[in-house]
């Protein structure tokens, strides 16, 4: 199973990169790299918006189905 750093790495990636991410969720791309390596966790307000730019859902970034697309 993917970790919570992989999920977010995937995200990141979906939406175009660190940079485009970090701009798209006005936060830094080292507070994104924080993220990837699991040295921080994302705010949920982040992880919501993270999820909602890529139409991801939030229960596959948080473990809890394989499900990547919402229902």
């Amino acid at each position: 199973m993917e970790t919570f750093g992989e999920r977010i790495d995937y995200l990141v990636r979906k939406l175009g990169g660190k940079t485009k991410a970090a701009k798209e969720l006005n936060i830094s791309t080292e507070q994104i790299r924080r993220w990837i390596k699991e040295v921080s966790d994302p705010a949920f307000s982040k992880m919501h918006l993270l999820c909602k730019l890529t139409n991801s859902s939030l229960d596959w970034l948080a473990g809890d189905t394989k499900e990547r697309a919402p229902k």
